[in-house]
């Protein structure tokens, strides 16, 4: 069900900003988001958000609260939006296709506010709660052996406490990137996804993906799109998915019984802090 910028699927409410990006996501009863999904950056020294202009907004789409994006098309199985924003030397244009799944493709346009941009970094942000971000998954180029699943590590640490390049037997021709990341909890999440980092400027010197966790304990997940100074004058255009999950109600399939029956034997789950039928192997095995 669509209502203006508020998705309501299964188990899940996620709410859009004028950015079209999610700003809150509750799922399976608990609050994933922190803060609204960002692109943040720095230039000639000074840091900046990409934040919607409400007034804008407000004046073409006729949105009472002046916070939300456009609503282009729904039905009972999808819901396209687009959305824009400005923040230092770039605007930025999304438009973003959801499924009933809550799952969607974002197409995002950079573009320079003059006729080039100078930017120190760019990174995309995904800020978590402390009872959202527990746990994370990161899948690259061998889906079995490029996998690296578990408690999210560094707890009490500030700081950058996991990142891309720690991903076995995953090269690439030049960074770090990996086409899959997952955090969340033992019941629900948002997973992150891209075929590749077409419209990033990757490079050796930074991880391409890192997990940050801040004073007040929580985690963030950091796309560094731009992690070296950079300038263009052409217009970046930049894709990737999102999936809130759990998407649909847990199955009675066997195998979860199967593997939750392992868990529960070596100890590895707590059926007290989790249903009995949570996604199979929707980890932590630590």
């Amino acid at each position: 069900q669509v209502n203006g910028n508020i998705i309501n699927a299964f188990e899940k409410k996620i709410t859009l900003n004028g950015t079209a990006l999610p700003e809150k996501v509750v799922a399976a009863g608990v609050n994933l988001l922190n803060g609204p999904i960002v692109f943040t950056g720095s230039a000639d020294g000074k840091p900046f958000t990409v934040k919607a202009d409400d007034s804008k907004f407000r004046w073409f789409f006729g949105l009472l609260s002046g916070k939300g994006p456009k609503l282009m098309d729904d039905s009972e199985t999808h819901a396209d939006y687009q959305g824009a924003g400005s923040g230092g030397p770039i605007d930025i244009s999304t438009d973003v296709h959801w499924e009933y799944d809550s799952t969607a493709k974002v197409k995002v346009k950079i573009t320079p506010k003059g006729k080039t941009a100078k930017l120190d970094n760019l990174k995309l942000i995904i800020p978590f709660t402390k009872e959202g971000g527990i746990n994370f998954i990161a899948n690259a180029l061998n889906m079995r052996l490029s996998n690296v699943a578990g408690t999210i590590p560094g707890k009490g640490k500030v700081g950058t406490v996991w990142d891309s390049t720690k991903v076995p037997y995953q090269k690439m021709t030049v960074g770090s990137f990996v086409p899959f990341m997952w955090i969340g909890n033992l019941n629900s999440g948002i997973t992150w996804f891209a075929d590749s980092d077409q419209g990033w400027w990757p490079t050796d010197k930074h991880p391409a993906i890192e997990i940050v966790r801040t004073k007040d304990g929580r985690v963030n997940l950091v796309f560094n799109i731009a992690s070296e100074p950079v300038e263009f004058s052409e217009p970046r255009e930049i894709e990737f998915g999102l999936n809130v999950n759990p998407v649909r109600p847990y199955s009675d399939h066997r195998g979860s019984s199967i593997t939750f029956g392992f868990l529960v034997e070596t100890g590895h789950w707590d059926p007290k802090q989790s249903k009995s039928k949570v996604f199979a192997r929707r980890y932590p095995e630590n």
